[in-house]
């Protein structure tokens, strides 16, 4: 055991929960994922006193809370309650430790979609901390959770308006989006993030290679109803193009 690091429990032993947590959200519609990993994290909470430690464990929940929000009906009260306690869970891993790839990850992540339930000013409030903490955790580790720094980013330069009001830019975003796909070429999310970009640059056929990739892929990420859900926002897409 560590001291500097936990209190009950030892290195080995939180890295298997560590690992069992990522599993669960592997598999997130099976077993009662998402609420088996909440309840490993929060015993494990109890046990430690290292804020490095306690700050990894916060943006995990903060993970929680974003597949709570996922799956929660649109326009419902507790998609906005999921998303409201996803950042204010990001915003305390930060507080323990501000420089680590997981509170980075989860604050832009999270602060982006409270921003977006709260509405246009409060997005526009979010804008420079997003970016900053999705940068952030793209200069920690790239490859995160499926390059989720780069997506968070080209999207943020997507969706954003443009200056003066926002930040939007095609030509970041395309980087970012182009980046997040070299380094996550399965991931579905990504593929459509990009296909909507080059819709939007009427890049019509870069769309639909992205699109049809995302229909025909045999790939199941998290469960059947978040991939049937992908699916069906790319035949979406598909039709309009």
């Amino acid at each position: 055991m560590t001291g500097a690091i936990a209190d009950t429990i030892t290195d080995a032993e939180l890295a298997e929960m560590f690992a069992k947590v990522d599993h669960c959200f592997e598999v997130l519609e099976e077993d009662d994922n998402l609420n088996r990993a909440e309840r490993l994290l929060q015993e494990t909470l109890k046990k430690v006193s290292d804020p490095a430690i306690k700050s990894r464990i916060y943006a995990y929940l903060a993970q929680v809370e974003f597949w709570h929000y996922e799956y929660a009906p649109e326009g419902s009260k507790a998609r906005r309650e999921f998303a409201k306690k996803g950042a204010d869970l990001a915003k305390k891993a930060l507080e323990f430790d501000e420089g680590n790839v997981w509170a980075n990850a989860w604050a832009s992540a999270m602060l982006g979609i409270h921003g977006q339930e709260e509405g246009i000013m409060s997005i526009l409030h979010y804008l420079p901390k997003i970016a900053a903490y999705a940068r952030r955790a793209v200069e920690l580790d790239e490859t995160y959770n499926s390059a989720m720094g780069h997506q968070v980013l080209g999207n943020l330069y997507r969706l954003s308006p443009p200056r003066p009001i926002g930040i939007g830019n095609k030509r970041k975003s395309l980087e970012h989006l182009t980046r997040a796909r070299e380094l996550a070429p399965a991931c579905p999310v990504a593929a459509i993030s990009y296909a909507e970009l080059e819709i939007s640059r009427r890049k019509k056929d870069e769309a639909r290679k992205a699109l049809q990739f995302v229909i025909d892929t045999k790939k199941v990420d998290h469960g059947p109803l978040f991939m049937a859900r992908q699916k069906a926002k790319a035949g979406r897409l598909m039709e309009k193009i």
